[in-house]
């Protein structure tokens, strides 16, 4: 139970940096209020196009931006949702995360983006 404080504080303050960034400013990312066992949120465009996200928070083999395996691998088993089209995972210091596309996994190349 005490994880599940800890992910949605770290989903709700990387959706506030989220949301408050000037460079993507025409899509809001928007957490769920209730838990709905699907996905933890949406990500909005201004167009009114809907990505559904799956947040998770990594206590371990994640942290200051470095995971601890050659590849998302492990996490590929949670891009299968129908009801998810990204999956994020936040490291365990809240100072990096790491996304999958269900659509492209392992096809895209690597991009790295600061909100700052």
């Amino acid at each position: 139970p005490s994880m599940y404080n800890k992910h949605d504080e770290s989903m709700y303050t990387f959706a506030e940096l989220f949301n408050n960034c000037k460079v993507c400013n025409d899509v809001i990312m928007k957490p769920n209020d209730e838990e709905t066992y699907g996905n933890d949120g949406y990500f909005i465009h201004s167009n009114g196009q809907k990505i559904g996200y799956d947040w998770e928070y990594r206590d371990r083999y994640f942290s200051n931006c470095r995971l601890q395996f050659d590849t998302l691998g492990q996490y590929e088993r949670k891009l299968r949702k129908d009801c998810i089209q990204i999956a994020i995972q936040c490291d365990s210091t809240e100072t990096g995360i790491a996304v999958g596309w269900h659509e492209d996994w392992l096809v895209e190349a690597k991009e790295n983006r600061s909100l700052q």
